[in-house]
């Protein structure tokens, strides 16, 4: 399994939760209605996994200059995206164009 920083997990929220959104909610909805016990929710929790690998393997595979500079700046910037706009105007740009198609 890849491991990833907390900004590049920042930098990537958005395709991921376009692409998987679906899935979190399962996971979410498993959790809500068999409470804490993770094994409970394991096909589910097994499932975002997956999703969320899967959406930002294609990221770096095509967009990772981009997520190079939107990880830079969250990083200088305290892990907040707000002074990000222009790398993370570029990134999405780059996601929509080659990443989301594969998956939407």
């Amino acid at each position: 399994m890849e491991s990833f920083t907390r900004a590049e997990l920042v930098a990537q929220r958005d395709g991921v939760w376009a692409v998987c959104g679906e899935v979190f909610e399962a996971y979410e909805k498993c959790r809500m209605e068999k409470g804490s016990d993770p094994e409970l929710c394991l096909r589910e929790s097994t499932a975002v996994v997956g999703c969320s690998q899967k959406v930002m393997r294609e990221i770096v595979k095509n967009c990772q200059k981009e997520l190079n500079e939107s990880v830079k700046c969250i990083e200088e910037n305290n892990m907040r995206t707000i002074p990000c706009e222009e790398e993370n105007k570029a990134f999405n740009e780059c996601f929509d164009k080659l990443v989301a198609p594969k998956f939407l």
